[in-house]
């Protein structure tokens, strides 16, 4: 795993000379470590949890005393911590890295990875609190990452932050791209939004966190806007595949019924990340389908029997739902 060796340099004193990757290529090893804890627990393969042993402790080496843990940022020569929070996804990092301790800590009594993910958990509650940095990262995830985290350990700081996170984004604390600060979701707030907007994978990780936020807080009103916001989305800005994301520039959301056939971008992770929030708001809502109207049109998705396991493809994303159903017609 090439990325590795950028934790190594770091330990070692070495960065940023030789480091390898994108910005957020710390993210690519804290994938693979969640996803072999998933399969260690799942399997109980020796070989492969001595080698997930082994890159922990390379993860862990270049963790600084106070938390913080990022291969890109901090060092001589590289930009000072938090400096780019539009690009950097130092935050998202941490999300993906929370996100593998704890799946480890859900599969197995070895719990180095997820102290590591305490302590950058820690590191982020001091650093972005509520008399912190005030702002948010330009890519979402860290927010249902901490919401998991607190749901594991019981720390409710962990929830806070993660709504707070959501509380701030829509207010401008973003600086000005030229693809406008509607790609961060950053012009309006998520509890007054009516449609999802901007980079679609990042909308559509913000509404999971705000939906996880909602259900731990027991707060209507943020479930409400991310329900409103979904339907509006599925109405009128998603593929019949399901697919998201119409626009290659910005690999964003067009407008309403912006969905050209042949030049879809349909990203795959969007179709994950839409997954991500049907699966939440199934389950807390419990709702048979979503009905949704746009420019007088309707569309109605329901659950005609008890919800079934699917099979996706990189461009298919599925609903809460299953069979189409037409509406009733309108009544002038």
């Amino acid at each position: 795993m090439g990325g590795l060796s950028n934790f190594d340099r770091a330990a070692q004193g070495k960065l940023p000379g030789g480091r390898r990757g994108r910005e957020f290529f710390d993210s690519d090893v804290y994938k693979m470590l969640e996803a072999m804890a998933w399969e260690i627990g799942r399997s109980g393969n020796e070989a492969m949890d001595d080698r997930f042993r082994s890159y922990v402790s390379r993860v862990g080496a270049a963790q600084e005393a106070d938390g913080y843990l990022n291969t890109h940022f901090g060092r001589p020569g590289q930009g000072p911590r938090y400096s780019d929070l539009e690009w950097g996804h130092e935050l998202y990092c941490y999300g993906h890295l929370i996100q593998a301790g704890i799946a480890r800590g859900r599969t197995s009594t070895d719990h180095e990875l997820l102290a590591i993910a305490i302590r950058a958990a820690d590191h982020v509650c001091a650093e972005f609190g509520p008399r912190g940095i005030q702002s948010v990262c330009g890519h979402p995830e860290i927010e249902l990452a901490l919401v998991e985290l607190s749901r594991l350990t019981g720390e409710r700081r962990y929830l806070e932050q993660a709504r707070l996170f959501i509380d701030r984004r829509g207010h401008g604390v973003l600086g000005e791209i030229e693809f406008g600060q509607s790609y961060f979701q950053d012009t309006t707030p998520v509890r007054q939004a009516s449609v999802l907007e901007g980079h679609a994978v990042r909308a559509l990780y913000l509404a999971s966190g705000a939906a996880d936020v909602a259900v731990e807080t027991g707060d209507k009103g943020l479930l409400d806007a991310v329900v409103r916001q979904l339907r509006a989305t599925v109405s009128a800005r998603t593929y019949l595949t399901g697919a998201m994301g119409s626009r290659h520039d910005g690999e964003s959301f067009g407008e309403d019924f912006e969905l050209p056939s042949d030049r879809a971008y349909g990203e795959t992770c969007a179709g994950v990340a839409s997954v991500m929030v049907n699966h939440r708001l199934l389950l807390a809502t419990a709702a048979p389908g979503m009905r949704t109207s746009s420019s007088g049109r309707c569309s109605t998705w329901w659950l005609r029997r008890r919800p079934r396991t699917v099979t996706l493809s990189s461009t298919a994303t599925p609903f809460i739902g299953g069979r189409w159903r037409a509406c009733p017609a309108r009544k002038n």
